[in-house]
């Protein structure tokens, strides 16, 4: 039996461990569009930083996996089970997991395709790109178009490399996909206080490049000088290969709770999947970390026809910015009634019917985050727990308690 992944990532590479503990497995193909062994992109910013090299970031993998690396898939023809690469090579398959990941979105700008002083964040190519930029250069200052988790992260690097940030936002506030004003209102301040430049209420209009700079010019009119522009304004599934394969595909893959698609003997997992949300209970796209291991993992298992259910997702995230911890999970956007605001930290719950549906935490010290995920995921009631929750006491007896208690 041949088993073929599409895709290096944290659910391609799950998905690989998980199916060489079988010991009827002999046959797996792992395909790349990177020229390097797999990786962490995780790490990205701490390789950007300084904190660590590419080599700690680097995946071993055993000998008895066929890792085909700098292979861009063009084609998938469901029916005679095969793979078409960029180059023309077509690999068999009984079995395919379609983990190809996202790629940034850039938005179309006059002068980009002049002008290569600018990057977006998805592999090592583009931490190197940037390390290129802040040493060639005369200007301290870097450009950052957008101000969502990615960019704030590369952000905190550049900082610890002595780069000055200019952050370009089109919204009225920073990290707007999961904070509510107050909360952007914070860490504003926080960045504004550390020498952080933001503009908000501003798009990139167009560029112009100087052999060693570059020029943004703004929607105002503004002009705007750094060494690189770095573009964060989203990712889109990574699925154009897809076209004729009959495969359904709608934002990503639509797939049932056993991660199958359409197609039979075709998985997808990672950034490309629609799964259940767990608030909504529509197919939505999650594309985090624990979803795409777990997803990996399930997938897998699946492959071999163990049957186990994939129960959904919501979504959540953490980040430091600046020495204060930002984390999210569900609904952390909706208002509410219950928050907490002392010392220059922020705490947010979100109840509805009495069941924690988000909460919203910036602050020096938030414990337990995973505790908050796994209140909205087991939809137990949680009004007894506004204070510990507000106050960031919530212990693991007392999840424990009152999970078993109201499930």
């Amino acid at each position: 039996m041949k088993y073929v992944i599409i895709g290096a990532g944290a659910a391609g590479l799950t998905c690989v461990r998980h199916l060489i503990r079988f010991s009827n497995v002999r046959d797996i193909t792992l395909i790349s569009s990177e020229k390097t062994l797999p990786y962490s992109r995780m790490v990205l910013p701490y390789i950007l930083s300084g904190l660590l090299s590419f080599e700690d970031a680097q995946i071993m993998l055993t000998v008895s996996i066929n890792y085909i690396k700098d292979a861009k898939v063009v084609k998938i023809d469901a029916d005679n089970k095969s793979v078409t690469t960029e180059r023309g090579r077509d690999i068999h398959f009984d079995k395919l997991l379609i983990a190809s990941g996202s790629v940034p979105y850039v938005p179309p700008i006059e002068g980009l395709k002049k002008c290569r002083r600018w990057t977006c964040v998805k592999d090592i190519g583009d931490i190197e790109r940037i390390k290129y930029f802040i040493k060639h250069t005369h200007s301290s200052n870097v450009i950052l178009a957008g101000a969502g988790l990615v960019n704030m992260e590369i952000g905190e690097a550049l900082r610890m490399q002595g780069m000055n940030l200019i952050y370009i936002v089109s919204s009225d506030k920073v990290l707007s996909s999961i904070l509510d004003k107050q909360a952007s209102k914070l860490i504003e301040t926080h960045l504004q206080n550390k020498g952080v430049r933001i503009i908000k209420g501003q798009s990139v209009r167009s560029i112009d490049c100087a052999p060693d700079s570059i020029n943004a010019i703004l929607t105002d009119g503004t002009d705007v000088e750094g060494c690189c522009v770095v573009f964060g304004k989203g990712v889109i599934p990574s699925i154009d290969f897809l076209s004729g394969s009959g495969i359904s595909r709608e934002t990503g893959i639509p797939v049932d709770t056993y991660l199958r698609t359409n197609k039979e003997d075709i998985f997808a997992a990672g950034d490309v999947a629609e799964t259940d949300d767990m608030l909504t209970g529509m197919k939505k796209l999650h594309p985090i970390r624990p979803a795409a291991v777990m997803q990996g993992k399930i997938a897998a298992y699946n492959m071999q026809r163990l049957s186990f259910k994939y129960s959904g997702e919501i979504m959540s995230n953490i980040l430091t910015i600046g020495g204060k911890t930002v984390f999210s999970a569900g609904d952390s956007k909706r208002e509410s009634p219950y928050i907490r605001i002392f010392n220059g930290n922020y705490a947010k719950v979100v109840l509805k019917n009495d069941r924690l549906e988000g909460a919203l935490f910036v602050g020096d010290n938030i414990r337990n985050p995973e505790i908050y995920i796994e209140l909205i995921k087991k939809r137990v009631s949680a009004k007894s727990m506004i204070r510990p929750m507000l106050t960031n006491s919530l212990s693991n007896y007392y999840i424990k308690y009152y999970t078993n208690r109201f499930v």
